[in-house]
């Protein structure tokens, strides 16, 4: 969902590595692209994180997203505090850099 609505167009992969998940979200004009990261102290992100990625930082498969060397996700992602990030083991909702709320559910 996109503030509110449907987004009929938008899609929640599994990583390869299955330890994250990547969000896109699509409009008519363009695509966008989050790596979302569960709260995992292990591997520094004791409380979640959204990372915005560039175009063609990952391909996909159904249900799957894979990597391409030297693409990558913004380093530092989102100050959780600043894009007010909710998220639980089916649930991730954040604040897109246009302002716009997106949650997505699985």
């Amino acid at each position: 969902m996109v503030d509110g609505r449907i987004c009929d167009a938008c899609a929640v992969y599994l990583h390869r590595s299955g330890l994250n998940r990547v969000l896109v979200r699509r409009n008519r004009h363009a695509s966008e692209l989050y790596s979302i990261a569960f709260p995992n102290p292990k591997f520094g992100v004791p409380n979640g994180a959204a990372w915005k990625c560039i175009d063609g930082a990952y391909s996909f498969v159904p249900g799957l997203a894979y990597h391409h060397l030297y693409q990558w996700c913004v380093p530092g992602g989102f100050a959780p505090a600043q894009k007010q990030l909710r998220m639980d083991s089916r649930l991730i909702e954040f604040t897109a850099d246009d302002g716009k709320r997106v949650r997505a559910e699985w």
